[in-house]
């Protein structure tokens, strides 16, 4: 099971009122965790991911991908918001919201 981890901070030199005007924040951070793995020789490949706002928002996204035969793919993609729809986050807006995805493609 691969997994990988970030922390992220972003900080805005000069930051001053103008800025709070248009809602960006001074500082912000988001940590995030992904999960992934393959099955039968990389036809299966599951994925979870989870980003986390410490304002109290959420973003999560599962999916798995099929090739039967390395060329051909398809990707079945969910993704979520969660949390508090009044925190201060980017997330905010979309709280409460869903998304599916269907992808076919083929590889060269």
């Amino acid at each position: 099971l691969g997994t990988s981890f970030q922390v992220y901070y972003n900080k805005i030199d000069g930051w001053d009122e103008k800025a709070a005007a248009t809602g960006i924040p001074e500082d912000s951070w988001r940590i995030s965790a992904l999960f992934y793995n393959d099955y039968k020789h990389g036809q299966i490949k599951p994925t979870l991911f989870a980003m986390y706002d410490p304002e109290g928002t959420w973003m999560t996204q599962a999916s798995v991908e099929y090739s039967p035969d390395g060329q051909w793919y398809y990707k079945l993609t969910q993704m979520s918001f969660w949390g508090d729809k009044d925190a201060d986050s980017s997330f905010a807006p979309l709280i409460g919201t869903s998304e599916l995805s269907l992808r076919a493609g083929y590889r060269w």
